[in-house]
């Protein structure tokens, strides 16, 4: 699985470095390490020895009291290097490492998903109007509202001004829980913690940003990303007249800590201090990714003059819609790079489904994505 708690610990960002040579020694070993018969000496004293150098030289340059290491052969279970093997850590993004490799013998460096636009017609209707739209998804995770903008145009483009009925979010992509296995309850709130949807959008979250105004007193500038009615704002935030670290309260409007929904009013009050390069941010989940990108996407519709009648609502892509535009995200050689780097949980939990769709034939779920990498890893 790929575990999604809390940011991860300095130690373990740097497992997750020091253990991709070390994986990709032992995804090569068997290949490359063979005695002077040409026979296998996996199970060999030389195999062991090389690899016990090999693996030492990581440990060595990157701190080797920070990890633990346990190399088994699969076929035995003969153990053929250990290292603190016994001390107990926390896997956190090191098990994003499986994840990858899985996800690019699984669906390949160049797989992209697919968001799609589709329309509905009525008999005999205005070609101007529409009788419903639909917005499917297939778990990207990297979609953003300025790709839901360029839909909207592309919809503009064909003449359409009128959807007659409601605008339809198909998540089905994927199934199961929202939220990993072993995530912290008390993380849901937060960017990093936001929902695993078959549709995404703005990585789930909605982010504040507040920069100090243009003098000692006055009020400080507010920025929510992206730019939406999703919630409402109240901030009662000044700028400070020293230097030091920002001092602000925010109020969410529950306790519960699952994420924001429609018509959320946050309060911010407080102090940012007088530094032009400084300033406070927080990154919210939002509660159904799906129907937060509904509701963007109506907001883009509108921006460029096409009325929803309807409401946003879940529903199955109807057989007789047809598609009218398509997003395609970069190849996932490329996401990869992105969210390995920032060991992006949203994003990596989105491919893991996605594997668990291609192998099973199925909505993606965190237990057949798992199945994917175990098969992968066998």
């Amino acid at each position: 699985m790929t575990p999604t708690r809390r940011p991860a610990a300095r130690g373990l960002h740097w497992a997750a470095a020091a253990l991709a040579p070390l994986l990709l020694l032992l995804g090569a070993a068997s290949g490359c390490l063979t005695n002077g018969a040409g026979v296998s000496a996996r199970s060999g004293r030389l195999y062991a020895q090389r690899l016990q150098t090999r693996l030492n030289g990581i440990l060595a340059a990157n701190g080797a009291d920070h990890a633990g290491v346990l190399v088994v052969d699969a076929a035995d279970q003969q153990v053929l290097y250990a290292h603190n093997a016994d001390q107990r850590y926390i896997p956190a993004s090191v098990s994003k490492l499986f994840t990858a490799a899985a996800a690019l013998y699984t669906l390949g460096p160049s797989y992209r998903f697919a968001t799609e636009m589709l329309g509905v017609r009525g008999t005999g209707d205005d070609p101007r109007q529409l009788r419903s739209l639909v917005l499917r998804g297939s778990g990207d995770p990297s979609l953003r509202d300025g790709h839901l903008r360029d839909l909207a145009l592309s919809l503009q483009a064909r003449g359409v001004r009128f959807i007659a009925g409601d605008l339809l979010v198909d998540d089905g992509a994927f199934g199961g829980a929202s939220w990993g296995p072993g995530w912290t309850w008390d993380d849901l709130s937060k960017g990093y913690g936001s929902p695993v949807s078959g549709l995404n959008v703005m990585h789930n979250a909605i982010t504040l940003e507040l920069r100090p105004g243009a003098a000692s007193g006055t009020p400080a500038t507010l920025q929510v990303i992206p730019d939406s009615a999703y919630v409402q704002v109240n901030h009662a935030v000044i700028t400070g007249s020293t230097l030091g670290p920002p001092r602000v309260r925010l109020q969410l409007p529950r306790q519960d800590a699952v994420g924001l929904e429609p018509g959320d009013t946050l309060q911010l009050c407080g102090v940012v201090p007088a530094d032009p390069n400084g300033g406070w941010s927080r990154a919210l989940a939002v509660r159904d990714g799906a129907l937060f990108a509904g509701q963007l996407l109506r907001e883009q519709l509108q921006a460029v003059g096409i009325e929803v009648a309807g409401v946003v609502r879940r529903a199955a892509t109807p057989p007789e819609a047809v598609r009218l535009g398509l997003h395609l995200s970069a190849d996932l050689g490329v996401l990869l790079s992105s969210y390995m780097k920032a060991s992006d949980n949203l994003g990596m939990e989105c491919i893991l489904k996605r594997m668990g769709a291609q192998r099973s034939g199925q909505p993606g779920t965190f237990a057949n994505g798992a199945a994917a990498v175990r098969q992968f890893l066998t």
